[in-house]
C-alpha cells in the first residue's frame, strides 16, 4: 500500500518547470526521428499504436465494447469492436484513428503545461496497459509491452528532471509525427484506405475531403501544443 500511495503522490504532485533548452531539445530530437527516413522506419510503430489507441479509446467513450487491436509488422492495424457500425459513433471512432496522435499529444502538452509530467507518464502507462490486454498479434503485443517498458523504467527509475524531458519529447514527437502520417496517406489514396474508404461510404464525402479535414487538424495542433510547452 506504501508504494501505492508513493505512486499517487508523485502523480499528482506539480514539478518545477523545465528549462527551456530541454523543452526545445526534446522537440529537436523528436523532429530528428519524425523527419529522418530511416528513423521513422521504426517509430512510424508509435504512431500505429497511438492510432489504433485513438480508435479504440473514442469508441470505448461512445459505448462501443472493444473485443480486439491487431497491430502488424508492416505498420498496420485495426480494432475490432462490438456495436454500431453506422451513424455518427461510428464516424467519430473511425476518424479518431487519424487525429489520435494529435489528440493524445494536445492532452500531453496541456499536462506539461501544468507542470504535471509524472501524471502525463502514469497516465500513458495505464492506457497502454490497458491496450495490452486487447492486443492480438504477437507483434503488437511486443511493441505495446517494449513501450510499456521504457515508460516504466523512465517514471519509476529515473530523476524527475529526466521524466519531464521524456514528456516533452512524447508530446512533440505524437504532434510531429501525427501530420507525417496523413500527408503519406495522400500517397496512397489511389489504393484502398480501410478507414479513408469507410468514412467516405458512411458520410457520402470525398476520400480527399476526408484526408483533407485530417491535414488541416493534425497540423494545426502542432503551434497550439507548441504554445502549450514553451510559454
Amino acid at each position: 500500500m506504501d508504494v501505492v500511495h508513493d505512486v499517487w503522490d508523485r502523480s499528482l504532485a506539480s514539478q518545477p518547470a523545465s528549462p527551456l533548452w530541454v523543452v526545445v531539445g526534446a522537440g529537436l530530437v523528436a523532429a530528428l526521428l519524425v523527419l529522418v527516413p530511416g528513423a521513422w522506419r521504426v517509430t512510424e510503430y508509435v504512431v500505429t499504436l497511438a492510432h489504433e489507441a485513438g480508435h479504440g479509446f473514442v469508441a470505448m467513450l461512445a459505448g462501443q465494447e472493444i473485443s480486439a487491436v491487431h497491430l502488424r509488422s508492416d505498420r498496420s492495424g485495426r480494432v475490432d469492436w462490438a456495436g454500431k457500425t453506422t451513424g455518427p459513433v461510428a464516424i467519430v471512432s473511425l476518424a479518431a484513428g487519424y487525429i489520435g496522435p494529435t489528440l493524445f499529444g494536445l492532452g500531453a502538452a496541456a499536462l506539461l503545461a501544468a507542470h504535471h509530467a509524472v501524471a502525463l507518464l502514469w497516465a500513458i502507462l495505464i492506457l497502454l496497459c490497458c491496450l495490452v490486454v486487447y492486443i492480438r498479434t504477437w507483434f503488437g503485443l511486443l511493441i505495446t509491452l517494449a513501450a510499456t517498458g521504457v515508460v516504466f523504467c523512465v517514471s519509476w527509475l529515473l530523476p524527475v528532471q529526466v521524466q519531464a524531458a521524456f514528456g516533452y519529447f512524447v508530446a512533440w514527437f505524437l504532434l510531429l509525427a501525427a501530420p507525417r502520417d496523413v500527408f503519406e496517406l495522400w500517397g496512397r489514396l489511389p489504393h484502398q484506405t480501410p478507414d479513408v474508404d469507410r468514412l467516405a461510404h458512411l458520410t457520402a464525402l470525398p476520400r480527399q475531403l476526408w484526408v483533407g479535414v485530417f491535414s488541416v487538424i493534425t497540423v494545426g495542433a502542432i503551434p497550439v501544443g507548441a504554445y502549450w510547452m514553451l510559454r
